[in-house]
Parts: structure tokens; sequence; C-alpha cells
């Protein structure tokens, strides 16, 4: 599957960003709007990570233009921006380098989805022009393992999607289970899960569970990667061999999700090739 960007995504990362710019929304409203109040706003700098509560060695800081509070809120997402990526060390691939340059500059407003479409096609033209980051490493796969694989992608987009247009509708479970999403296409029930902890920070985190709505499939189908990040299907606790004319009609109905959700990409399975 081709899609704006083909590189490799530490999707973890960029959630972790957009929380980070979400904390300086959130701290930009509340500080303007006290200001607006009051004329001036002050505040401790230094609070308990346990209690919220300031600690012994916390200063207070009183702003009193919104100029000052713009300057002060830079500031600080420079500091907690810099200070994050020193923790997690993040990957040297092109999206990930404009994501951060555009955070930078941007002063902590995580892009649109139409800033990040930008983001992605210029980032694909730098990786398409690295030739160490488009070298080939992985095992060829077999036309119904590239159809396996490309419902999976699709899974990973969708849900990825969602969690910024409408991430009410993910369902976020507590430790140690996944976040997932349920969708319903061209009589086909899908249950995406993501690995919300213990994750691996790629795309062997997703996974995907197909049912039939008119009882014309196997109860559940399940849909992930191995160990070896080979994408599989099977039922249960064992794999199986599902007819090609079910696989394709569930590839054509969670493509049809895709583009409902407005995920550009190119699908590259040939269904002529297929068989079980």
């Amino acid at each position: 599957m081709l899609k704006n960007y083909n590189g490799s995504i530490n999707r973890t990362l960029f959630r972790d960003l957009m929380k980070l710019c979400e904390v300086n929304s959130e701290n930009s409203k509340i500080l303007l709007q006290t200001y607006s109040q009051k004329g001036e706003v002050s505040f401790y700098t230094n609070l308990d990570p346990f209690t919220r509560c300031p600690d012994e060695m916390s200063e207070v800081v009183t702003l009193k233009s919104e100029d000052e509070i713009k300057d002060y809120l830079k500031k600080d997402f420079l500091e907690r921006l810099t200070g994050y990526l020193s923790f997690k060390a993040p990957d040297n691939d092109p999206l990930t380098n404009a994501l951060i340059d555009f955070i930078k500059n941007s002063s902590g407003i995580y892009p649109t989805r139409e800033e990040m479409r930008q983001l992605e096609i210029a980032a694909e033209n730098i990786r398409l022009a690295t030739p160490s980051a488009t070298a080939k490493t992985t095992v060829a796969l077999s036309p119904v393992q590239e159809l396996l694989k490309e419902i999976l992608q699709l899974a990973e987009e969708i849900i990825e999607s969602r969690r910024q247009t409408k991430p009410e509708d993910i369902f976020i479970h507590v430790e140690p289970y996944p976040d997932t999403l349920t969708l319903d296409s061209n009589g086909f029930s899908f249950f995406i899960k993501w690995a919300r902890f213990y994750n691996e920070n790629n795309c062997t985190d997703y996974s995907v569970i197909v049912s039939s709505l008119n009882d014309s499939l196997i109860d559940k189908i399940y849909f992930n990667y191995n160990f070896s990040a080979i994408p599989v299907v099977y039922a249960e606790d064992h794999e199986v061999t599902v007819p090609s004319h079910q696989l394709i009609k569930i590839h054509q109905a969670i493509v049809a999700l895709a583009s409902q959700e407005g995920i550009e990409f190119l699908s590259e399975v040939d269904y002529e090739k297929i068989s079980c």
C-alpha cells in the first residue's frame, strides 16, 4: 500500500507530541482567560507531580500582558519538548524531523490534517531521495500476505485517523488492555486494536478482528503480525486458510472504510494473483 508517507512511523512518539501540544493549548487558554478577567496572571512554576501542589522550590511568576504570556508559553513549550526528546531519542526519519520542526516553529501547535498531509508529502520526497531509507530489508511476501498486510495497514490508518477526527469513538481501556475501535462496512464488523501498553512502537502494535454481520464467515477471524512482523490470519489460537473470495471481500470492506475516513492511499493488492 502506498501512502503520502511510506517510511516507518513511531505512532507513540507522534501521540506524545500531540499531547504536549494539547497541554500547551490548555495552558494558553487558562492563562489568557485569567488575564482577561484580572489584567494579570500569577502561578507557581513547579508543582509536585503527585499532589499537584507547589513544592518548596517553586517560584511565583506574574505575567502582565498577552505578549508576556505568549513569550512564556513559547519558552515553556520548548523546554518541555527538549526534555521529552532527550528522554525519548526519536528516530531520525524525515517525517519525524518535519513534525518536530513544525511544532517548534508554531510554538506548540500541532499540524492540522491538511498541514500533516503536506508534511507527509514533503517527507516522502526526502525519503525517496535517500537510498538508505528506501532500501528493502524485509522478506518478500506472497500475494495473500500482501493482502493481509494491507488490511492491517488500513486498520492502523483508520484508528489513528479517527483518534484525531472523532476520538470519542475510540474506547480507552485500562492497563493492560488496548485501545479499540469498532466499525462496520459491507457486511463485516471490524474490531481494531492498538496495544496501548507494552507496545513495540511499530506496526505490530496493531491488529484487527473481523466478523461477519450475516453469518457467512467464520465467527471471528484475527489479523495480526507474527514475531517476524509477517502478517497472519487465524481463528482463536491457530492459523486458518480463509477462502480467497472472503479475504477479497474483507479487503474491499476495509478499503471502503478507509476511503470514507478520507485516508489517501494506493492499493497494491492484485486480486487476480490471490489464491488459497
